[in-house]
């Protein structure tokens, strides 16, 4: 189904309709009609299609009239005229996307082994048929936070490019609708003194690596920290303790602490379980994986604020294929809702 630019609606699903867990869903191109349209980015559907949707069900109880409604445009303009965080209602549920990377829909079973991964998707909403929006990992990121499939998205294939200035990301629409926004993790999308950095993406705060090849060493000697270097990787009681998933997790938890009393949008790009790696540590991986879940969904409890905030929870890419031929394997992904 296509609509009046051409661009295909995923499985035919109209703006503002919730799709059930029996569809499949593959990430895709914005348009925008009102405010229900500009939390929804239909086009070839996806992680972002699905996440934005289920927003506009959440959010049609809330008093957000059409004069209020931001488009791409003051999304874009808010960069120059407001660079800071606008504080307007503090109603507004808050938004966790956590996005593991090789993460697949296989690993995640119901025995036990991966217990807070396990208690979300029972206790949630679980899409039994969800895929990325590419097969490689730079593109796939472009496409969960623009909402736009490779085919009409910044970035279209395996070499990390910026994201232009007239791109839109989740982090612009939150930040213009009031919220405070920040990414954790790796980002992949544009380096230091280009239009795709994080801060120039609609992020106040950000955290991590700026691109994959630098997220393959775990143990690096420094992180970004907004535009500085943060070197800083020592524990409490002064030793090295340079893991960066560890302050993945910190940073993540801390966020929470320190926002729980206004609307933030939260999006931690994780650089686990990992690309090609032995069975061993992969099982590693998907628990520190299924630790970290576990220690943000105990911080937004412990914080109070788990009933206001929607959880989504899904992975960037799936399992290495080995084959040199595109398959399912590295475009199928988990992806769970908890509210």
């Amino acid at each position: 189904m296509a609509n009046s630019s051409g661009m295909y609606i995923g499985s035919g699903i109209p703006c503002g309709e919730v799709p059930s867990s029996d569809h499949t869903m593959i990430r895709g191109g914005m348009f925008w009609n009102g405010w229900r349209c500009a939390l929804v980015a239909l086009g070839a559907g996806g992680h972002g299609v699905a996440v934005l949707a289920v927003l506009v069900a959440l959010l049609e109880g809330f008093p957000m009239g059409a004069a209020e409604a931001p488009s791409p445009a003051s999304a874009k303009a808010s960069k120059s005229a407001n660079p800071g965080n606008v504080h307007r209602r503090p109603t507004l549920p808050n938004v966790v996307v956590l996005a593991a990377d090789g993460w697949s829909d296989s690993d995640l079973g119901t025995n036990g082994a991966f217990p807070n991964l396990e208690k979300l998707a029972a206790s949630g909403l679980r899409w039994s048929q969800a895929y990325a929006g590419a097969a490689s990992t730079p593109a796939s990121r472009a496409a969960l936070l623009t909402g736009r499939h490779s085919g009409h998205g910044p970035i279209r294939g395996p070499v990390p490019g910026p994201l232009a200035n007239e791109d839109v990301t989740f982090g612009e629409v939150f930040r213009s609708a009031g919220y405070r926004t920040a990414v954790i993790g790796v980002w992949d999308l544009g380096g230091n003194n280009t239009p795709g950095h994080p801060m120039k993406q609609g992020f106040s705060d950000w955290f991590g690596f700026l691109d994959s090849r630098e997220a393959k060493n775990l143990y690096p000697k420094a992180l970004w920290r907004n535009t500085d270097v943060f070197d800083n990787l020592i524990d409490q009681r002064g030793r090295l303790a340079n893991y960066a998933p560890d302050w993945f997790a910190r940073f993540a938890t801390n966020y929470i602490q320190v926002h729980e009393d206004h609307p933030f949008f939260l999006y931690v790009a994780h650089p686990l379980p990992g690309g090609v790696v032995s069975e061993e540590v992969r099982g590693r991986h998907r628990l520190q994986w299924d630790t970290l879940v576990g220690a943000v969904v105990r911080e937004l409890e412990q914080s109070r604020i788990r009933r206001e905030t929607l959880l989504v929870v899904t992975s960037i890419s799936g399992t290495a294929s080995g084959e040199d031929r595109l398959t399912e394997a590295p475009l199928r992904v988990p992806l769970l809702f908890s509210w």
